[in-house]
């Protein structure tokens, strides 16, 4: 599945992204001399060279000792997200990066800034093989999130967020209603295993999201997916109470079941 964008990141640096990041990367403004109006170097949390401003690292304990101004701390702010989005493309290998809407690419480059994600990751490893539906709950599988300060969670929350409504808004491959039975055959006892069976002509697709409503159109829990569907036998459990049921197949198919 292809989707187009703009080879163009500029706007991945939008004026509210960076009021953000610079909130998340020094919200107390750790450095900063009012009276100088400058930036000087800091101890960094994670050790190793002081950090100045916004995040920036140093290189060495007396690069900017003379301090930075506010203008020249967004620069290398902005420099700094530029090393990101190399390192999510070149060191993670996430060579779909341009094509993710802006949302997304924010989420990636203020994950990589916190020093998040690695390349043998679960989360990144969904993301390369477009696992979307997986990534955020893998992403937030971590003790850091769990247990960690409610600044550091708040802000991995963000990007989950973006992570998940991703997944929740790509465009799913159009299955017809034709292209899909049940076995058994539209009938099924509570709690027992249902299968779909896929046209093999409209394989293989990318993503499969099974949406089941009852007959009042309420939605039932929970929502199914598959991914890489190549041999089109779908499994999933029948709801545990008896009635009629709609399944719908990537919003675009649908089919009845019977449950009794």
């Amino acid at each position: 599945m292809i989707r187009l964008r703009s080879l163009l990141t500029e706007d991945v640096k939008s004026a509210d992204f960076i009021t953000r990041l610079k909130r998340w990367e020094n919200s107390v403004k750790s450095g900063w001399d009012s009276a100088k109006k400058k930036w000087f170097p800091h101890t960094s949390l994670e050790g190793g060279t002081p950090t100045i401003a916004y995040g920036h690292k140093l290189k060495t304990d007396s690069e900017y000792k003379d301090g930075i101004t506010d203008e020249k701390a967004a620069e290398l702010l902005v420099s700094d997200i530029d090393i990101a989005i190399n390192k999510i493309k070149n060191v993670l290998k996430i060579s779909d990066f341009d094509s993710y809407p802006d949302s997304v690419q924010q989420a990636l480059v203020n994950a990589m800034f916190r020093g998040e994600l690695k390349a043998n990751h679960d989360t990144v490893k969904h993301i390369r093989n477009n696992h979307w539906g997986k990534v955020a709950a893998e992403y937030l599988n971590n003790n850091e999130y769990k247990t960690g300060d409610p600044g550091v969670k708040t802000r991995m929350a963000w990007n989950a967020t973006q992570f998940r409504e991703y997944a929740a808004n790509i465009a799913l491959t159009p299955i017809s209603s034709k292209d899909i039975k049940l076995t058994p055959a539209n009938i099924s006892k509570p709690g027992s295993q249902v299968m779909i069976l896929v046209n093999k002509d409209v394989l293989p697709i990318d993503s499969i999201i099974l949406q089941m409503y009852n007959s009042s159109g309420r939605f039932i829990k929970p929502q199914h997916q598959w991914f890489d569907v190549k041999q089109g036998i779908l499994k999933f459990n029948a709801p545990a109470e008896p009635g009629v049921y709609i399944l719908h197949l990537n919003k675009s198919a649908s089919v009845k079941l019977v449950v009794k």
